[in-house]
């Protein structure tokens, strides 16, 4: 019964937006902060946030882990807001779900998801908030990351727009072969586009990083409750899901110096100085 609630204040709340969009962006913002606000009187921990928390994450990067102790430190759960579509390779196959993204912004959950930074997504944000946060991790081990949940997802690999012959728990070498042809163009298009959008300043854009999650976790929280003015030094509870090893050079011992070499040479060292990602 619940559920067949939900769907139906999803779809309303839908048709009301489609309306809305005639407007620009900075009206339906401005509703969203005046509905923060109202709710302010409320006893919620989240309550004390002015606008709606979007954490977006590149894939295989512990942000599950991180979205649900983020939550539950502020007194709530977190709405996946995107679909994965077919046809495509993840997380570009990552599409934004609009019902979604106003639940969640309507009911003060945490917005989270794998999303691309492609026009439709950055326009379909902008009418709820002027600001995101971004979690990224280094793609060279995210490339590796994958290999090991393609490895567990057996048949159903083709979900993630992944061929389910060329993955090969028995050949590693081949596996990552194809990987790094097919899936590693993906994940540095998902930190080049995000940081284009960061400089462009169509989006207010916030980094944080995998690689300061495992080295500082208190740090990294500290960091990302800063982001989000109004929650400083909130218990975060010991949550993990799809939490593997936690190892931030892996890459280094799996993929051979040729791969190595491949995969070094097309990332723009202005994204190596930027998250403090190692040349090679």
């Amino acid at each position: 019964m619940k559920g067949a609630l939900r769907h139906i204040a999803k779809t309303i709340l839908w048709c009301g937006w489609s309306f809305a969009s005639i407007f620009p962006p900075a009206y339906s913002q401005k509703f969203i902060r005046i509905w923060y606000q109202y709710g302010n009187r409320s006893r919620h921990a989240q309550s004390r946030l002015g606008r709606p928390i979007v954490f977006i994450a590149m894939p295989k990067s512990a942000s599950k882990t991180i979205a649900k102790r983020t939550a539950a430190a502020l007194g709530t759960t977190i709405v996946l807001i995107a679909r994965k579509r077919g046809g495509q390779i993840w997380p570009a196959n990552t599409t934004l779900s609009i019902r979604e993204v106003l639940y969640a912004s309507l009911t003060r959950k945490v917005l989270h998801e794998h999303c691309v930074a492609d026009n439709i997504t950055i326009d379909q944000l902008k009418r709820v908030t002027d600001h995101v946060v971004v979690h990224i991790r280094d793609p060279r081990q995210v490339l590796v990351s994958m290999m090991h949940h393609f490895f567990d997802a057996e048949e159903d690999v083709d979900r993630f727009g992944i061929e389910p012959d060329r993955i090969n728990p028995e050949d590693w070498t081949s596996t990552l072969d194809y990987l790094i042809d097919e899936v590693f163009p993906v994940l540095l298009k998902y930190v080049i586009d995000w940081h284009k959008v960061s400089k462009e300043g169509s989006l207010d854009v916030s980094f944080v990083t995998y690689e300061l999650f495992v080295r500082d976790p208190s740090q990294y929280f500290s960091n990302l409750f800063a982001i989000w003015e109004g929650s400083p030094g909130l218990p975060v509870p010991d949550i993990n899901q799809h939490f593997r090893k936690g190892d931030s050079s892996e890459w280094r011992n799996i993929l051979t110096k040729r791969q190595q070499e491949r995969v070094n040479r097309v990332i723009p060292p202005v994204l190596l100085e930027e998250f403090n990602w190692p040349c090679h």
